[in-house]
């Protein structure tokens, strides 16, 4: 399994971003891999808000409909929002709160995380 941050979605969704080729290359090798992918409910809404405003509804409800059927979706409950809010306040590196959930999954998980944002990474490797 891998934890996939709304970086890498919305690059992969949206043909006009920067990134849309890598992110092609990555979905491959994961799909090639055979690994499941994880999608928190904080990165769900983040990626289809980011993709309705930057590449259009179809494209916002492409995502979702792709996700509900390819993805995991992880549901956030209480100790989730309790370690999130934790490593949203002790940050380093000005993370928004959903890149902070990010974080508290792929450390609680032991998870790999695909993933375009240098600060979550660095984030996730702090000790």
């Amino acid at each position: 399994m891998i934890l996939a941050d709304s970086s890498f979605l919305i690059a992969f969704f949206d043909e006009a971003d920067s990134q849309h080729e890598k992110a092609v290359k990555d979905m491959k090798k994961i799909e090639e891999s055979s690994l499941d992918i994880l999608v928190s409910e904080h990165v769900l809404g983040e990626t289809a808000t980011v993709l309705l405003y930057h590449a259009g509804l179809d494209s916002a409800k492409a995502f979702v409909e792709y996700a509900q059927e390819n993805f995991i979706i992880d549901p956030a409950d209480g100790e989730y929002r309790l370690a999130t809010t934790t490593i949203f306040i002790n940050q380093q590196w000005q993370l928004s709160y959903i890149d902070a959930s990010v974080v508290f999954l792929a450390k609680f998980l032991r998870s790999d995380v695909i993933c375009y944002d240098e600060k979550i990474l660095k984030e996730i490797n702090r000790k």
